[in-house]
């Protein structure tokens, strides 16, 4: 499907919601989108087992510290709230850092699916008012559809969390009566119903890191439903599916020469290499020749230099060439495909 397709399709289908993810996501780093995943990774898609740290403090027996949040929490909120405040209000976008997308400060909000393996996910969630599910740092919304009754209409149901969308006809495959709502997770790949559940009053997440355990209070919990698809997955070995290998590669080897320091710019194939090991030489080398030349003799030896005359794209060129929903797609694509295999 062409891009300007998947856009109308996007907007004519999801209403055109403006999903903006944090920083590092549309930026493509690491941990949080993946260069590659093996077999076993494919198969813990989205349920990583819990490891064993090798270093760090938690990596030695106990007992280990459980430290409460309340206090960072709130501390968190302030430094938020004064940061709104000096912008000159309305809403500020927090979600520039790695350290931004941690589940110890905002709002903490947990949903559940119903189903074993949705067709699509995309990244974990973090702080906020905004929901940010699926690759960690990727944003959700919550949107509370709502349909009027002809003639004497009270107004859509009062929610926590969510904005009001006003719907003709019902979002999903099903019916919404007129004088109800319904509560919708919705982003650029998928729109799925939720319904709120008790939180016990002997529930709580427990946060581990390399060296602390934290506990804090879970603000609300949801169960979705069946996913209904609003992005297109690829089929294996499809064009739209090598096209994306391609371009993720090629974008993957800018950014590479952007971070080099060097005059020209530099890198070695051995870094490439050792985030796409399923690729071969060959291919490394056919999309390094579009930019630059391998030097064997000289100061550059048996480095990658960039072409004279090329001129690097820019961050947000590089934005507009692969997104993190293609990533996401691509990955639900070989995480099916895998489970398939015996």
């Amino acid at each position: 499907m062409p891009r300007s397709s998947e856009q109308s399709l996007r907007l004519k289908v999801g209403g055109g919601n403006l999903i903006q993810h944090s920083t590092p996501v549309v930026e493509l780093r690491a941990p949080f989108v993946q260069t590659h995943m093996g077999p076993m990774r494919l198969r813990n898609f989205h349920r990583p087992p819990m490891k064993r740290f090798s270093h760090g403090t938690l990596a030695h027996p106990g007992p280990h510290p459980v430290l409460p949040l309340l206090k960072y929490i709130k501390k968190k909120a302030k430094v938020r709230e004064q940061e709104r405040a000096a912008s000159g209000g309305g809403d500020v976008f927090f979600m520039r850092t790695p350290e931004d997308l941690t589940g110890r400060d905002g709002d903490l909000v947990l949903i559940e699916f119903c189903e074993e393996h949705p067709p699509l996910v995309n990244q974990c969630p973090s702080s906020g008012r905004t929901l940010y599910v699926a690759k960690v740092g990727m944003c959700s919304k919550v949107k509370n559809y709502y349909k009027r009754k002809a003639g004497k209409d009270q107004g859509p149901q009062e929610y926590k969390y969510g904005e009001v969308a006003y719907a003709h006809t019902s979002p999903f495959l099903g019916t919404l009566p007129p004088g109800q709502s319904l509560q919708a997770v919705e982003n650029n790949m998928y729109r799925a119903p939720i319904y709120e559940q008790k939180v016990p009053d002997t529930d709580f997440l427990v946060i581990r890191t390399r060296q602390q355990y934290f506990i804090r209070e879970i603000d609300c919990i949801f169960v979705a439903g069946q996913e209904c698809p609003l992005y297109e997955v690829p089929g294996p070995n499809s064009k739209r599916a090598n096209n994306f290998v391609r371009d993720f590669l090629q974008v993957f080897i800018y950014r590479l020469f952007w971070k080099s320091r060097d005059l020209p710019r530099r890198i070695k194939m051995d870094d490439i290499k050792k985030a796409f090991p399923s690729h071969s030489e060959s291919s490394i080398r056919k999309r390094l020749k579009l930019c630059a030349d391998f030097k064997r003799t000289g100061m550059d030896s048996n480095w990658w230099v960039i072409k004279p005359d090329f001129r690097l794209p820019t961050e947000e060129e590089i934005r507009a060439m692969v997104s993190p929903e293609q990533c996401c797609a691509y990955f639900s694509m070989i995480a099916a495909e895998q489970r398939l295999k015996v």
